[in-house]
């Protein structure tokens, strides 16, 4: 017995002196220096080829084996460099430390164990999976797909396209042992702020949002105890830890630190980075952002040579053409306040810039001449206008503020360091733009969907570290405009292009070397950059492709001037409709100069009114105004050819116009308008149709239901068109009438053909849906829907939906008033359609007095129908009568009173 216990303090003996003395060879490894980068080197050795040792510096991946799954399997040992009498460094078995046999790709080995993680503490890089904390977290994962081995920032880590959240999960904070680069942290959508304050209450908000983390980078002014849940906080320390070339470059206390958030987001598995500061919030948490790889929206139309505009100021796409965003150049601040766009199909932009409200993002020059110092600026930009896309060949700048990055264009995220703070961003912009068109990537501007609050500072200050921006802008832009890349790779042509611009002193060498240390770090953590197109094409062109012209003028917004303590509101040609009533009516009393609360029900500021010309008298478009434009602050009109084409003159009226090419005699395909209406992007709850014969009774919609479609009764008129019989309208089970409707004759046959290809279209599809739904309201196959269709409402959560059947029915051209009351039954259950009734006057009963002799009986009515403007217009009697007596008194009463 005596023995026994002999030989096990022996052995205790034994096992402690062997790990004190492994602890001190792998302590005495601190001041070595094996380079990260060289880990890289090591991807193609065991994933391809079957090499079995390999030398990384001070570390060596010994014995390297697969199993049946071809996972590698290493021992990783670490030397202690010693040197000889000769001088020669020699590694000798002796002072050797193996650590594990470990499987590069095994999970539940990563479970078991820290394999191959040496933290910081030993002042080595990490290598290794790091997917678990050194204290032992209890933390596991449930399933992880797609998973292989990469090689990041000297972590040799698993890169997985899903993880689950672990469970008990801490707060990572600047004492947590935890290490960096953890499954925890993976995400495919990242937020990178920067800051130097407490968390705010924007923070907050970041940290709030569902599906993002949070990054934040501190610097040497950042409170030591920084610390919020959901956010990922990189202090200084840590920063060091990280392995990055460009840790070296980027100075402290500087702008251009956020670079190590980014390579740290892209590093954790981003596809998505949302850009922002501590004194930023997004208000709709990225809805109005696009995220699929197309959409359909506007593009800035060439010029009336065909040339490309060289730059154009977003915020007048948004409802503010007297304000500018910081980098704009100065000169340019009252050209290219253009109105002209085409609509087409396209690659979404890779970085979407989103306006913000509140105090955005304009130089100290806007600031000291129209910003008065004892007020806030409470700037807004017309939150339904759609987003725009800038083609090749156009500038605008953009911030690192509220804006969005797909995974393509983050090699274009790198923050120049040499420049000011109040530059760096803008510059940065400018110079991504240019390569942009060289990779077929976009910037697209975007409705507001933030909000800034900005401490108050000395402008001053910021007109001096500006000072590049106003002087130099104008000529970057000529050079960047005529900038040729004969490079055969992105990062060629970056480095080409930065070189160029040290030379002619927008930056210094410094941020050519910064270049180069990004350039090498996103190849160490597997970014993968866009290759460069073999030509530059336009995002679209209605001469070759399929797009359309489009007009667009935004909703104007208050502006900020220095002689007004309060802003003063601007409203859409108040002054053109003030002179109508005027001359027409006499009408003479001055408008209130507030809204109140109680008539704010009149204002359908959230819907898209559509208004089509069946005929291109687009002459009657002031009277339009009048009638309809103080209660709706968003009208798009809708015809065949914009105005201006035919020579209408319509003076200094603003307007928006859809030009749909062959809509048919009539409008007998006048739903492609709503459907255009709906590709543009509008932000709103949803788009009301009307001819341009009908007049609205505004007062009627006050309480209908945004979410719902608007339309009549579209059960009680079935046709079944493959046997040619009209169904009884209380018993649409009996198809025994005449086919008497002209409509319904002349298209037979392109119906049967439609009704053929919903029902062949796969199950679940929404086409296949629509043949179910047609079947089961209207008791059978091949039956269709008519109704007069010169009023209608689609909510916003079926416009995809719409315009997938709309589109269908229009490619098989089919009439308006059987198109749309079939597609309205295949989208809505008639339990949930939300009727409105209209009286349409036809035959004998449409007389020539009809507006006036019938007046009171239609105001119960959402419309009546036919209201001929073009006769008022040549002031007939009669109807100026009723208009001035009955109408005008009548709209006037159910406007917001600034519009009274």
């Amino acid at each position: 017995m005596k023995r026994l216990q002999s030989r096990r303090v022996a052995f205790f003996i034994l096992f402690l002196s062997s790990f004190i003395f492994i602890h001190m060879l792998i302590s005495q490894t601190s001041d070595t220096k094996t380079t990260p980068m060289k880990l890289k080197q090591t991807k193609k050795a065991l994933t391809e080829t079957g090499e079995k040792n390999i030398n990384l510096g001070n570390t060596r991946l010994e014995n390297i084996e697969r199993n049946d799954a071809e996972e590698p399997l290493v021992t990783v040992s670490i030397f202690k460099d010693e040197v000889d009498q000769t001088g020669n460094r020699k590694n000798t078995r002796k002072n050797r430390s193996t650590l594990y046999q470990h499987s590069l790709l095994s999970l539940p080995a990563m479970q078991k164990r820290n394999a191959m993680d040496f933290n910081r503490n030993y002042n080595t890089y990490s290598y290794g999976f790091n997917s678990y904390d050194k204290i032992g977290s209890n933390r596991r994962t449930s399933h992880i797909r797609k998973t292989d081995h990469s090689f990041q920032s000297g972590v040799l880590m698993a890169s997985e396209k899903k993880i689950d959240e672990p469970t008990n999960t801490r707060k990572y904070d600047d004492n947590s042992k935890e290490t960096i680069a953890t499954a925890s942290f993976f995400s495919e959508k990242w937020i990178v702020v920067t800051s130097i304050n407490n968390p705010t209450s924007d923070i907050a908000k970041l940290a709030s949002i569902e599906g993002w983390k949070v990054v934040v980078v501190g610097d040497k002014k950042t409170p030591a105890n920084w610390n919020y849940a959901n956010c990922v906080y990189l202090s200084p320390e840590k920063q060091q830890s990280l392995g990055y070339s460009i840790l070296k470059l980027v100075p402290w206390n500087n702008y251009a630190r956020k670079n190590i958030g980014y390579l740290f987001a892209i590093q954790h598995g981003a596809k998505f980075i949302y850009d922002t500061d501590d004194d930023n919030h997004p208000t709709d948490n990225f809805q109005s952002f696009v995220f699929e790889p197309t959409m359909t929206g506007l593009v800035y139309a060439p010029d009336m040579q065909g040339n490309p505009l060289r730059e154009v100021n977003p915020y007048a796409h948004f409802g503010q053409p007297t304000m500018w965003p910081r980098g704009y150049p100065l000169d340019k601040i009252a050209d290219n306040i253009t109105k002209h766009y085409y609509l087409c199909k396209f690659k979404s932009p890779t970085v979407q810039q989103g306006a913000v409200n509140g105090d955005p993002d304009m130089d100290a020059i806007f600031r000291l001449t129209r910003k008065n110092i004892y007020t806030k600026l409470n700037v807004t930009f017309d939150p339904s206008a759609p987003p725009v896309v800038l083609p090749p060949g156009t500038f605008t700048p953009y911030n690192a503020q509220n804006t969005i990055h797909q995974y393509s264009a983050f090699w274009g995220l790198l923050l120049p360091a040499s420049v000011s703070f109040r530059v760096t961003d803008i510059w940065r912009s400018y110079i991504v733009q240019r390569l942009m068109w060289d990779v077929g990537d976009t910037l697209g501007y975007f409705p507001p969907s933030g909000f800034q609050f900005r401490n108050n500072h000395s402008y001053f200050t910021d007109a001096e570290e500006e000072e590049q921006l106003y002087y130099s802008a104008t000529k970057l832009l000529n050079f960047l405009s005529n900038y040729r890349c004969f490079k055969e790779s992105l990062y060629s042509c970056m480095i080409n292009l930065v070189e160029l611009m040290v030379n002619g002193r927008y930056l210094k060498a410094d941020d050519s070397s910064l270049l180069k240390a990004w350039l090498s770090d996103l190849d160490m953590i597997g970014y993968k950059p866009p290759s460069l197109v073999k030509e530059t094409s336009p995002v679209c062109d209605v001469k070759f492709l399929n797009g359309v012209e489009v007009q667009f003028v935004a909703n104007p917004q208050t502006t900020s001037m220095l002689n007004y303590l309060m802003p003063k509101p601007t409203l859409q040609n108040n002054l053109i409709i003030e002179a109508i009533e005027k001359s027409m009516c006499q009408i003479t009393d001055q408008q209130p100069s507030h809204v109140t609360e109680s008539d704010t029900i009149y204002v359908f500021d959230d819907i898209l009114l559509i208004i089509i010309f069946n005929r291109q008298h687009y002459d009657v478009m002031p009277l339009l105004e009048v009638i309809y434009r103080p209660n709706f602050p968003n009208i798009l009109y809708c015809g065949e050819e914009l105005p201006a084409r035919i020579n209408t003159t319509l003076g200094d009226l603003q307007y928006s116009f859809y030009a749909v090419p062959n809509m048919g005699i009539y409008g007998h395909y006048g739903y492609e308008c709503m459907i255009g209406a709906q590709k543009m992007g509008y932000n709103v709850s949803g788009f009301l149709l009307i001819n341009d014969d009908v007049r609205l009774n505004i007062w009627n919609w006050v309480n209908f239901n945004r979410s719902q479609i608007a339309f009549e009764n579209v059960g009680t008129q079935v046709a079944d068109v493959q046997s040619g019989k009209i169904c009884r309208k209380n018993d649409i089970n009996v198809c025994d009438s005449a086919l008497n409707h002209k409509w319904l004759k002349i298209y037979r046959q392109m119906l049967n053909k439609t009704f053929n290809i919903l029902k062949s279209s796969p199950r679940g599809s929404l086409q296949h849906t629509c043949y179910e739904n047609l079947v089961a309201a209207n008791k059978g196959e091949y039956k269709f829907n008519f109704k007069t269709s010169d009023v209608y409402y689609i909510p916003k959560r079926l416009t995809t939906q719409f315009v997938e059947l709309a589109t269908l029915f229009r490619e098989q051209v089919v009439f308006v008033g059987l198109a749309v009351p079939s597609i309205i039954q295949c989208l809505e259950y008639p339990s949930t359609l939300q009727e409105v009734k209209h009286m349409f006057l036809w035959g004998t009963n449409r007389t020539p007095d009809a507006a006036w002799d019938r007046w009171n009986e239609s105001l119960s009515y959402h419309s009546f129908h036919p209201f001929k403007l073009s006769e008022l217009l040549e002031h007939k009697p009669n109807i100026t009568d009723h208009f001035c007596r009955d109408l005008l008194p009548t709209l006037r009463k159910h406007r917001p009173s600034y519009w009274r």
